[in-house]
């Protein structure tokens, strides 16, 4: 499902109301929460028609300033909680029947009372595990690189701010798009934005904010696609992946393996810590969409494909080579090896080489294809050393590797937050077994 958000500075008028239609449309929203409406009952009533959504709560306009609404559609369930003139807090339940808490909030336009912002956020903040979203114009920055001209910003405005989101175990979900959400004639700055618990971005981990192109209004519009899969994609069945927890002690929490928190040896000593860890993890190294080499964007997984394939296609395509200026080349390098050494080298390799080699990996390092971390092999070495140090010392000698073996997760690590072509993300490939035979050859 999709989310509208706009501080949309007054919506009574027909031109305002078709291009706020539009975006729906466009964006297929079922959720819309809009801010500073500036209207009356009637006129936030008078929504529903204009926009075609089926339900509203409202918050009507005071000294004619402010104005909150939330509208949706009959696709989803809302049921609202409260509705305040600086938020409206409901529970929504999406065609997927999941159900998370959904806030739209509107941070006091004053600077000197930022802080009963964080007051409401306070009261309004429940269980740390709960499923939750806050959304809306904050009318505060996180750090000065969401602002761009203008006066300057107080630091302690915005560590305030940070602190609050960190109390009340919410994170910025960033964006994709421009930079800012909010500009005059001197000054640009992101005053709206979307926050979310851990446990919501664990149960929607495909999720991503948009900003979008700004329309009648000087606020940008934000758009929120709420995925717990990939668009166009089915859960696919989870990969086998060996857990260390199932060697140790019963209290033990499998989270540590998935967490990466290396510094932290053992024990189930902050449960809540190594959930964050690991959801964040997922979160960060999910591939919303690309563009591809014409600049259109690719979202669901053919598309997908279809540019990673292309881009390391280019790459890797190999070129005729020059092989007199190679000879030339070498000539000119000086060997370095003394005989001794290249004696080592060339030695037969052994048992003790290829257990040396694998007890030099870490044991929680990512795992390769067959699902099995290096932590398995050094665990059992004494069951399965043998057996492995054969195959190994028998496919080096032979110069040749069976074609199970040959094989490699290729994984794209993102170098940005936001990831939008295939320069963001690092190439690694992940092969136990292969590392090994390096490692010994």
């Amino acid at each position: 499902m999709n989310c509208l958000i706009w501080n949309y500075q007054v919506i009574v008028n027909n031109r305002t109301r078709y291009a706020l239609k539009s975006l729906i449309q466009k964006h297929k929203a079922s959720l819309v929460f809009l801010s500073e409406t500036h209207c009356t009952k009637l006129q936030h009533q008078s929504l529903l028609k204009s926009t075609g959504l089926s339900q509203i709560a409202h918050f009507d306009r005071v000294d004619r300033a402010g104005g909150l609404a939330l509208l949706w559609d009959a696709s989803i369930s809302v049921n609202v909680r409260m509705v305040d003139r600086y938020f409206i807090d409901a529970i929504v339940k999406g065609p997927d029947q999941v159900e998370w808490r959904f806030t739209s909030f509107y941070g006091h336009p004053e600077t000197k009372r930022h802080h009963n912002s964080w007051d409401l956020l306070r009261s309004l903040a429940g269980d740390p595990l709960e499923r939750w979203v806050v959304a809306g114009d904050f009318n505060e920055i996180l750090e000065l690189g969401e602002k761009s001209g203008g006066r300057l910003w107080n630091l302690g405005q915005m560590q305030a701010f940070r602190q609050a989101l960190t109390n009340y175990h919410l994170e910025d979900m960033g964006a994709a798009g421009g930079s800012y959400t909010w500009c005059d004639s001197r000054t640009k700055e992101r005053l709206d934005r979307c926050t979310a618990s851990s446990t919501w971005w664990a149960a929607f981990s495909f999720s991503r904010v948009v900003h979008l192109h700004p329309s009648r209004s000087n606020h940008v519009p934000l758009l929120l696609e709420v995925r717990c899969v990939p668009p166009g994609h089915e859960r696919r069945r989870r990969q086998f992946r060996f857990e260390e927890m199932w060697c140790t002690h019963d209290g033990f929490s499998h989270k540590h393996q998935r967490s990466r928190a290396i510094w932290l040896k053992e024990g189930n000593r902050n449960t809540r810590y190594f959930h964050k860890r690991a959801s964040n993890r997922r979160q960060k190294n999910s591939i919303k969409g690309l563009f591809d080499q014409e600049g259109t964007w690719q979202e669901f997984s053919p598309g997908i494909e279809k540019v990673v394939l292309e881009y390391f296609q280019s790459v890797f395509s190999s070129q005729p080579s020059n092989l007199v200026a190679q000879d030339t080349v070498l000539q000119a390098i000086s060997p370095r090896n003394t005989v001794s050494m290249n004696a080592s080298l060339l030695a037969p390799d052994t048992t003790e080489d290829v257990r040396e080699a694998l007890f030099q990996m870490h044991p929680s390092k990512a795992p390769g294809p067959d699902g099995m971390s290096p932590f398995f092999f050094q665990k059992y070495w004494d069951l399965v050393g043998q057996e492995i140090s054969n195959a190994v010392i028998s496919m080096l000698r032979r110069m040749e590797m069976l074609p199970d073996l040959n094989f490699t997760h290729v994984v794209l690590i993102p170098k940005v937050k936001e990831v939008t072509t295939m320069s963001h993300l690092r190439l690694i490939a992940l092969c136990v077994v292969q590392d090994c035979f390096q490692s010994c050859g």
